[in-house]
């Protein structure tokens, strides 16, 4: 099978698009539901490519750009944020919340953009978290109804209690981290900014326990506000930090 570059194209075929094929003899197949239906085929015209030539149409864009999501635990609730690039057709996202990670249910639903080129930061607080380890997800939903799901994130705001400390703060060429109460053998720190992209990022490989302080250099990033996001098996921290227009810490 030759594959071409093919534009997904919504008034083609059918709506089929990317699913269109033509044989070398120049005859139209579909595949609807994994199928493939030839209207004219034989042993010997098996040679097939996807089409490239979709005139008049218009390329199907993605509806939401999801560019970060992650959960913080806050006052005794948990505070799930979420940030998108673009938005197209977008009428609403819906929080949804599992103990086991299959069976949700939904927290509340937030009014999306519509259309929006430029990044929109959304936040909610669940004050009725679940006792222990929580799922976390974002459903999005289109005008036209239809919708997608993220991955899920993770949170258990009623675990041991851990602190993390960045300092200086504002900060210079480096930031420090301790973490108090890290009983966790690797951890990822990383540094991001307003739009939710990462500007800067550590891997910490067999922590010595008896010491959760960490180093990291932030000489190359820009002055203005980001935010630490700290990742490992057992603690999960993001917090605001500032970057001094000045190089000194």
């Amino acid at each position: 099978m030759h594959i071409t570059n093919k534009t997904l194209c919504g008034t083609w075929n059918g709506s089929d698009g990317i699913l269109g094929l033509h044989n070398f003899n120049g005859t139209l197949a579909r595949v609807p539901a994994g199928h493939n239906y030839p209207t004219n085929w034989t042993a010997s015209n098996e040679a097939w490519r996807f089409t490239n030539n979709c005139v008049g149409c218009t390329p199907i864009a993605l509806p939401v750009e999801l560019t970060d999501f992650f959960v913080i635990c806050n006052n005794n609730s948990a505070s799930v944020n979420w940030t998108t690039a673009t938005e197209t057709n977008n009428d609403f996202f819906t929080i949804e919340r599992s103990a086991d990670a299959i069976n949700y249910e939904t927290v509340t639903t937030v009014k999306g953009a519509g259309n929006s080129s430029t990044a929109q930061h959304y936040s909610y607080s669940d004050k009725e978290m679940l006792s222990g380890i929580s799922y976390y997800r974002i459903k999005q939903t289109d005008f036209d109804g239809n919708y997608t799901y993220s991955n899920a994130m993770v949170s258990d705001c009623n675990a041991i209690k851990r602190s993390v400390t960045y300092y200086p703060n504002p900060f210079g060429n480096e930031i420090n981290i301790k973490v108090n109460n890290l009983s966790a053998d690797n951890a990822t720190i990383e540094i991001v900014d307003m739009l939710g992209n990462i500007v800067a990022a550590n891997r910490f490989n067999n922590i010595n326990k008896a010491n959760n302080e960490f180093k990291m250099d932030v000489s190359g990033i820009a002055a203005g506000t980001y935010f630490v996001r700290f990742t490992s098996d057992t603690f999960y921290d993001v917090s605001k930090v500032f970057k001094n227009t000045t190089s000194k810490n």
